[in-house]
């Protein structure tokens, strides 16, 4: 998918701070149709102080993949208020041409962190979790 890349290298990204578990992370901003599509595809890493986060207009079922990752994930789901209504943790990049998984929960959600494999749990993050952004 070059088209994707030359695209995304095109995009430019607004940055928010994400409290979560008392840390301060730098979130990319993904507010539009295209990145959100695109995501963190074709980066080689996120760094544990960073994470991406999906902004949709309204609450959405949308699902995740991982097509063109590198690298596994961990994604929290957030309603209009900020609360926490799911958690994945450890999704691996999917390698397949066609057919990959797909995440997303049964509740509607607002927001999604992508945040670096293994925070949840080093954070010891569960839906009770207070998330703020400034």
């Amino acid at each position: 998918m070059p088209i994707l890349k030359a695209i995304k290298n095109r995009l430019h990204y607004e940055h928010k701070a994400v409290l979560i578990a008392g840390k301060e992370l730098d979130a990319r901003i993904s507010d539009s149709f295209i990145k959100r599509m695109i995501g963190l595809m074709y980066e080689d890493n996120l760094p544990k102080s960073s994470c991406m986060l999906f902004v949709s207009r309204f609450s959405s079922t949308e699902s995740m993949w991982m097509k063109g990752m590198r690298f596994s994930i961990d994604i929290i789901w957030l309603n209009d208020g900020k609360q926490i209504v799911a958690i994945e943790e450890n999704v691996p990049p999917c390698r397949k041409i066609l057919f990959c998984k797909t995440y997303k929960p049964d509740i509607p959600f607002k927001f999604v962190l992508e945040l670096s494999a293994g925070f949840i749990k080093e954070n010891r993050i569960t839906k009770s979790s207070k998330i703020e952004f400034k």
